[in-house]
């Protein structure tokens, strides 16, 4: 009897590593395929990254056009002046202008002077100025840019149009279609902004840690762009 409960209490035992083992290579092997499968999103993420890489031409090309002409600022502060008690989004267009939009980070100093002074008025006398305070405004830069206008349209360029086959609705009568997408625009040229910051880094960037954040933090942005590309009127 003694020897058969020996034999009975080393087949558990041997019964119980074989089960230890076997549950030890089960959580390996997941182990092994997370690590898998986490490589592989890192693959992905950098070749993607590498696709983005491979057509910044294209990308510092319509950066070109934002940075040198900055209409899409200029529009928005068209639209300001014209439509800035009329509602938009629950709100009305000034409100939603000065909540989302810093006019210092403006490129156009006279477009960011504007900006500041229609703000600044609103601040002080509790109401939206009119168009005459542009008009008669003491500053002559001011001035000379209210009376064009007030007689064009500033819209994102045909270059830039022609590339992405998309453009701006204006006209009084779609003055909220004509904000959201112009406001678009805007947000579009400051996420790429931060592309191209982003890019910067990731080219010198050696530790391995700090470029799997760059590298997500690109995709985010790229996320973000694509959201406000489908914004935008498609023609």
């Amino acid at each position: 009897a003694t020897a058969l409960d020996v034999e009975e209490e080393g087949f558990f035992t041997l019964v119980n590593k074989f089960i230890k083992e076997r549950i030890q290579n089960e959580a390996r092997q997941k182990e092994r395929e997370k690590r898998i499968a986490a490589d592989a999103e890192i693959e992905e993420n950098i070749t993607t990254v590498l696709d983005d890489i491979e057509n910044k031409g294209q990308t510092q090309t319509a950066n070109t056009l934002l940075q040198q002409e900055a209409l899409e600022e200029w529009q928005l502060l068209k639209i300001l002046m014209e439509n800035g008690p009329k509602p938009f989004e629950d709100k009305i267009v000034a409100y939603f202008f000065f909540e989302n939009i810093n006019p210092e980070d403006f490129s156009n100093p006279v477009a960011q002077k504007m900006a500041l002074a229609y703000r600044d008025y609103w601040m002080e006398f509790q109401e939206l100025p009119e168009i005459s305070f542009f008009v008669n405004h003491a500053d002559r830069e001011i001035r000379q840019k209210t009376a064009d206008l007030l007689v064009e349209n500033y819209v994102p360029s045909t270059s830039w149009t022609e590339l992405y086959k998309i453009e701006v609705p204006h006209g009084a009568e779609l003055y909220q279609a004509d904000f959201k997408s112009t406001f678009a625009y805007y947000q579009l040229k400051l996420v790429r902004k931060l592309l191209a910051e982003n890019y910067k880094q990731m080219s010198k960037e050696k530790d391995p840690e700090q470029m799997e954040l760059l590298i997500k933090t690109h995709l985010k942005m790229k996320e973000e762009e694509k959201k406000l590309l489908s914004i935008v009127i498609i023609k």
